[in-house]
């Protein structure tokens, strides 16, 4: 048996645990129909020739290994009951879509051995903690949706080294601090960074109307004051303006007055008769006497 393909049908009932020892098969594709209870772990890592599996939407449940075979290229497992840890390595998956699945607990720390990736899809699950720096070896992501999971922590500033990233979403999750300068280096064509607690002032690319909705409810970010988006002005900034226009108008006022009071000064020296142009230099006379002869006559 070398495929699998019972897809968009009404099949129901638990996968037949006997399709786990077949170990030829190159291609499952089960997706769209009614199956529920355990999907066979093994066959995650126990099948050599094994490169596709689509079983999205079902009911199945189980979990998955920390290392699946090198040889899967594509999983689609959507719209299950999947649970447990996101695996940590799996050097030949270029797609991975598990959303709305029961995933838990952190991404791994060291995302090495995910580096193939091109689409990461784990929306809607429960993954915590915090994005780690170790994204930056997703050379080849294109995309990325980690939205309505419970994500926390600052944005990495390595996000900003993903320059085939073209679509981000990490809306609907826990995520604080600014948004590092480092996304200016993005080349996105969507962006939602909406529902979390970011602050401070957008990077300068990101302040444009393309964007102006992939902020929503984030109460404490801000744009320059002279952008044409939707989004609050930067209270710093207002006031960083009005200090200058201020510096401005007394720089001004100061030039103003010290021209105006040497025209004065110049205009009553005339007046008075004495030119200041006719006043002449006097040498003092040159003294005759010295130190010495100041101290004798004491």
């Amino acid at each position: 048996l070398y495929d699998i393909v019972v897809f968009n049908n009404s099949f129901s009932g638990v996968f037949p645990a006997i399709l786990g020892d077949c170990d030829t098969v190159n291609n499952i594709m089960a997706y769209n129909n009614h199956f529920t209870g355990e999907f066979p772990e093994k066959v995650w890592s126990a099948f050599p020739d094994l490169t596709t599996v689509m079983i999205q939407n079902n009911s199945f449940t189980g979990t998955m290994p920390s290392v699946i075979s090198s040889k899967i290229t594509r999983i689609e497992m959507g719209n299950n009951q999947f649970s447990g840890d996101v695996p940590t390595s799996a050097p030949g998956l270029k797609n991975f879509q598990a959303a709305n699945n029961q995933f838990s607990g952190p991404l791994t720390n060291n995302m090495s051995g995910l580096a193939n990736l091109m689409e990461l899809y784990l929306a809607g699950n429960r993954i915590s903690g915090s994005i780690p720096p170790s994204i930056q070896s997703l050379g080849a992501l294109n995309y990325l949706n980690l939205s309505s999971n419970q994500i926390s922590g600052l944005l990495p500033a390595e996000i900003g080294s993903l320059l085939v990233l073209t679509i981000l979403d990490l809306s609907n999750n826990e995520l604080t601090g600014e948004i590092p300068q480092e996304f200016n280096d993005l080349h996105l064509i969507f962006l939602n960074l909406s529902s979390n607690q970011l602050t401070g002032e957008l990077p300068q690319s990101l302040q444009s109307p393309a964007f102006e909705d992939s902020f929503l409810g984030n109460p404490g970010l801000c744009a320059a004051v002279n952008q044409n988006i939707n989004i609050p002005a930067c209270r710093y900034r207002r006031h960083n303006q009005m200090s200058t226009d201020l510096v401005i108008l007394f720089s001004v006022l100061a030039g103003a007055t010290l021209i105006g009071a040497v025209g004065c000064f110049i205009v009553r020296r005339k007046k008075n008769g004495r030119d200041v142009t006719s006043w002449k230099m006097m040498a003092f006379r040159k003294l005759d006497f010295s130190e010495c002869d100041v101290l004798t006559n004491l």
